[in-house]
């Protein structure tokens, strides 16, 4: 008897789970791929210097400040951020991005209206939606503090 109820057991999940994995916003396990931006491949080698790539960049010595325009892509290492504009302090060493942007590291993806990072992997993000790769996460927040490589607050 114990065998056969078994049998039935397993045939109902057969029935139930793929109506539940198909009931529209709510598939079981999406792949990030549906929900989130894709990362953006890049022809620039992985390096932990910066590198910077833009439409129109304006430099200002005296202040130590450049501006970049248009189509701004950002690589270090394995870290790229996307934005319309950005502005580089040097004196400072801290980037701004006052403009909506996309953010991919190799344990997350952000996007957002606003980003501010600083050197040694810290910064403060705002309005974003995020996707944790390695915690198979997602959400939104209205302020995300990065203050290292692995500790985020949400």
């Amino acid at each position: 008897m114990r065998f056969y109820q078994i049998i039935i057991f397993l045939l109902s999940l057969s029935i139930i789970v793929p109506v539940v994995a198909e009931h529209g916003e709510f598939k079981i396990c999406r792949p990030f791929s549906e929900v989130a931006p894709p990362r953006p491949v890049s022809s620039i080698p992985l390096s932990d210097n910066i590198q910077i790539e833009a439409d129109d960049v304006t430099v200002q010595e005296k202040l130590g400040t450049s501006i970049f325009n248009g189509d701004v892509f950002i690589q270090r290492a394995n870290q790229i951020l996307i934005t319309p504009q950005a502005t580089y302090n040097r004196n400072a060493d801290i980037l701004n991005a006052d403009k909506k942007f996309n953010y991919w590291d190799e344990n997350f993806i952000i996007s957002g209206s606003s980003i501010q990072l600083q050197a040694k992997d810290q910064g403060i993000m705002s309005e974003v939606k995020y996707w944790l790769l390695n915690r198979r996460a997602r959400g939104q927040a209205k302020k995300i503090i990065k203050e290292s490589k692995d500790i985020i607050h949400l």
